[in-house]
């Protein structure tokens, strides 16, 4: 499976699935605050719009994703200084920064 291609087209198709999901969504969230402070540092692998993230409110943020349309999607919706989305393939090599929580 191409990944990558895949992910994209999710980008382009997620709207309506979402919408379903955001209880489900900001339950996630709710849990999380719990235990991730908003001091933190935090790296997200495949993180779909940058939502989860975003909702944290974190000292810095970083999303890494395959699909170059999910880094797009996410850096239109989610305009914060503390937060940084790039494309990234997790295979082929190590973040060189420390975070807080994975």
């Amino acid at each position: 499976m191409d990944y990558k291609k895949h992910f994209d087209w999710v980008a382009e198709h997620d709207r309506k699935p979402r919408a379903k999901q955001r209880g489900f969504h900001q339950q996630i969230l709710a849990k999380l605050r719990h235990h991730v402070q908003p001091s933190l540092r935090v790296l997200e692998w495949g993180w779909g719009c940058g939502a989860l993230l975003a909702g944290l409110r974190l000292a810095r943020g970083l999303g890494l994703d395959l699909s170059p349309q999910m880094v797009q999607q996410a850096t239109v919706q989610q305009q914060s200084q503390s937060l940084q989305f790039s494309v990234a393939d997790l295979d082929v090599g190590p973040v060189d920064e420390k975070f807080d929580a994975i």
